[in-house]
């Protein structure tokens, strides 16, 4: 168990340091990690492509799992093994990646579309069209800083998005003024005066400790 939990921290370490995205270290990648690792301690094989190719069949066998959640296993173990365990996993292990099903996705239409942001109310309608008419992420719109809100230029600058890149996109027009009266709230909260709170309902302890602490940050409450 110990010798698990030290190769989890190096893990992290080593996704740190190669300056990789967050998210290469999000918890469902370490799940994946840590249960190679515990498969391993459990049968005490020799770390190798075999072992590698006989925990992906477990997991597609007996987890069942996706395809797109093996390929995700895959690259992590391969990884892990490189730079943590020091093992060079070569052969059918590294390109052996499972194919993805062929169903075509479910596409709302455009009146579906738009009538999504109008049953919402508050910042969970703001949320929704920051990230429908900006191409926002979700935790891309959920980490946006008061300073990278650009009313002048009409832009919203995102900050380490996908492979730790910062750029710009548009800022709707449609919630111009809905972001301006959240963030004259979030700057009077930051400035300790009164402030109505958002969505008609009262600000929790925890929200506004949280809105506190976190300088210059604004979060759908």
């Amino acid at each position: 168990m110990r010798e698990t939990e030290t190769a989890l921290q190096q893990f992290a370490e080593c996704v740190l340091k190669h300056r990789l995205a967050r998210h290469t270290a999000a918890p469902y990648v370490v799940r994946r990690v840590r249960q190679f690792l515990a498969r391993q301690a459990a049968q005490r094989p020799r770390v190798d492509s075999e072992a590698v190719r006989n925990f992906l069949a477990h997991l597609a066998v007996h987890r069942q799992v996706s395809a797109s959640t093996q390929n995700q296993a895959l690259a992590a173990v391969v990884y892990l093994c490189r730079e943590v365990l020091g093992t060079e996993v070569e052969g059918p292990a590294t390109t052996a990646c499972a194919k993805g099903s062929g169903r075509l996705p479910v596409v709302l239409s455009v009146p579906e579309t738009a009538a999504l942001p109008e049953a919402m109310r508050g910042t969970a309608r703001l949320t929704a069209s920051l990230i429908y008419g900006g191409g926002l992420r979700v935790y891309e719109c959920c980490e946006l800083r008061i300073k990278d809100i650009d009313l002048g230029q009409g832009l919203v600058t995102v900050r380490a998005g996908k492979g730790a890149k910062d750029r710009t996109t548009l800022l709707p027009d449609s919630c111009r003024a809905e972001l301006e009266a959240q963030l004259g709230r979030c700057r009077r909260t930051r400035s300790g005066a009164p402030s109505r709170p958002a969505c008609g309902s009262t600000a929790s302890t925890s929200a506004r400790s949280r809105s506190t602490s976190a300088t210059r940050t604004w979060k759908p409450r």
